[in-house]
């Protein structure tokens, strides 16, 4: 009889414990049948969900997981009692209508020949959140690795080009005004007409502006307009894609992108023709 009496006292402190286990773990736990009806949840299904326990039983999953109905769910028990534990992410939905994420383990039970499942699922809304974080740095990275590649190509056709200018130099009063006025421009995101003819200057006074200017950190892209093909204007401003045209053999970026947050140099403008000045 002592140890009948023994045996039940274990048996009851262990069901007690394991109550108190599943009432005061972090992650929610939630007893479901296989209609995904609700039958009993712990203290954090309840916090999470926005719901006393009382409210949630009776409930089903497609109330919590908006993700979830008729079709998925009979996949899913389907999947479940064959594996007898899955585990996957999902959505939970509060009693507000908030949707976070969850990663959810689900385990198979069936009691009396009737089928049941324990599901525990944690919220990984900050771990979802630093993931994004790290994929949008990673894309930002590759934006700048792809810009600085593409400002390579066109220095490196910079470079080819062979020119020969320095600084301004001179102290004549008519250079001084055009120095004032270079110190009033450059700041602006104005766009400013450089008149004057051949050899007097111009691509210096368009370099200093650049230098002066709050995107001096960014590149200067020129383009001679005068070199350019009048077919080959809309590509060479805006960009193509490979096979586009006729020795379009790869993509390529039009000017006007590559010179993005810098300064857009175009040489000779009035040899664009009029008809596509307009575009």
């Amino acid at each position: 009889m002592r140890k009948m009496v023994g045996k039940d006292i274990s048996k009851k402190r262990s069901l007690e414990l394991a109550r108190f286990t599943i009432q005061c773990s972090a992650d929610s736990i939630i007893f479901h049948d296989c209609n995904g009806i609700i039958l009993k949840a712990n203290d954090s299904a309840c916090s999470q969900l926005g719901y006393t326990e009382e409210e949630l039983i009776g409930l089903t999953i497609q109330d919590i997981d908006p993700d979830s109905n008729k079709r998925t769910w009979a996949k899913f028990w389907k999947e479940l009692r064959k594996e007898k534990s899955i585990s996957f992410e999902a959505c939970n939905q509060t009693r507000d209508g908030y949707c976070f994420p969850v990663e959810v383990t689900a385990n198979f039970v069936e009691i009396d020949g009737l089928e049941y499942a324990v599901s525990f699922s944690r919220d990984i809304s900050a771990r979802k959140k630093i993931e994004e974080e790290k994929e949008k740095a990673f894309k930002e990275i590759c934006q700048l690795r792809e810009q600085l590649e593409i400002e390579k190509e066109y220095l490196y056709e910079e470079v080819i080009e062979p020119q020969a200018f320095g600084g301004i130099v001179g102290k004549s009063p008519a250079l001084e005004t055009i120095l004032r006025q270079i110190e009033m421009v450059a700041p602006t995101d104005a766009s400013s007409l450089i008149t004057g003819e051949s050899g007097t200057g111009k691509e210096l006074i368009a370099h200093e502006i650049h230098s002066r200017s709050p995107r001096k950190n960014h590149a200067m892209v020129r383009v001679n307009c005068a070199s350019i093909p009048r077919e080959l204007y809309e590509s060479e401003f805006f960009g193509h894609i490979k096979g586009a045209f006729t020795g379009a053999v790869r993509d390529r970026v039009g000017r006007f992108e590559l010179a993005n947050q810098g300064t857009l140099f175009l040489d000779e403008i009035g040899e664009i023709p009029l008809d596509l000045q307009s575009k």
